[in-house]
């Protein structure tokens, strides 16, 4: 069970990471694309 409980906080962290990271990158684009339309 405690093990089980390491695996999820690991997973949580990792899945935190990811969504973080497709923001970021989700900003960029939207910041590119507002760019581009300005133009």
């Amino acid at each position: 069970m405690c093990c089980w409980s390491k695996t999820r906080s690991a997973f949580s962290k990792v899945f935190s990471n990811i969504s973080q990271a497709f923001k970021q990158a989700y900003i960029t684009y939207t910041r590119q694309v507002l760019k581009t339309w300005q133009a």
